[in-house]
């Protein structure tokens, strides 16, 4: 009998810490878009385990960013909390925030808790957002690092076939909804609108992402941006980017 007890209690530690080791490997990927494009990596005990930057916007943010846990809800918390003080979610707008995550192993309870995440936040400090949701099938979704608003205007143009692939690489998330709605393509074949309207969320003036603003500034002036900020203050014709230039020992300014 004291031989079957010595057996069992090794077969016994052994699957607990398997089952251990199994908990905390990396199961679930979604992907949060507002320009900084960041795919968080989660275990099934719903601890983040990876906070990936999948694009220069999201680079620049999470420089230094050490969540204060690693559990998701506050980690996405953190998260947000950066984009409002970087200016990317706005107060006195409606700001888009799309969720991307593997149709083949969404987990249901897991978007969930992460759009009642973002909407308590953003509630919290009184900031209006429409919180999109799209799944993309696993094959199209780990060929790459690519963001959610990429593989989105990959999946219109499988619908509609008229994009460029420059189109696809520099387009916002208002972009997307703006150019479906203009081309006839039912928004709920991208997304679902887990919160927020999407009516709302594209009214007024797009402001271009950094990396388009760049692109635009080196294509009138060839040189190293040494400055690029966002000037939103302005109430004349909206936000404006500020680039300074410096081409062959030469300054310029461009706004």
């Amino acid at each position: 009998m004291k031989k079957k007890i010595y057996y069992v209690i090794p077969v016994f530690i052994l699957a607990l810490v398997v089952v251990g080791l199994v908990a905390t490997q990396p199961a679930n990927s979604l992907t949060m878009d507002v320009n900084p494009s960041i795919e968080i990596v989660t275990n099934r005990l719903d601890r983040v385990v990876e906070i990936n930057p999948l694009n220069d916007d999201a680079r620049e943010l999470l420089k230094g960013f050490n969540p204060k846990d690693r559990n998701l809800e506050r980690t996405v918390n953190d998260l947000v909390d950066l984009m409002i003080l970087t200016g990317y979610i706005k107060g006195g707008e409606d700001n888009i925030v799309m969720i991307t995550v593997s149709d083949d192993t969404v987990d249901n309870k897991l978007v969930d808790k992460v759009n009642r995440a973002i909407m308590a936040m953003l509630e919290n400090k009184q900031i209006e957002a429409t919180i999109l949701n799209q799944a993309i099938s696993k094959k199209y979704k780990d060929d790459d690092k690519k963001t959610g608003v990429q593989l989105a205007a990959e999946k219109i143009q499988k619908i509609n076939g008229n994009l460029t692939a420059e189109q696809i690489n520099s387009m916002t998330v208002r972009e997307l909804i703006r150019y479906s709605k203009d081309n006839d393509i039912p928004v709920e074949n991208l997304f679902k609108v887990a919160a927020g309207s999407i009516d709302k969320a594209i009214e007024g003036k797009d402001i271009i992402s950094k990396e388009e603003a760049k692109r635009i500034g080196l294509e009138k002036v060839s040189g190293e941006i040494i400055k690029l900020e966002l000037d939103d203050l302005r109430d004349d014709d909206g936000p404006e980017y500020e680039i300074k230039i410096k081409s062959k020992g030469w300054y310029m300014n461009w706004r």
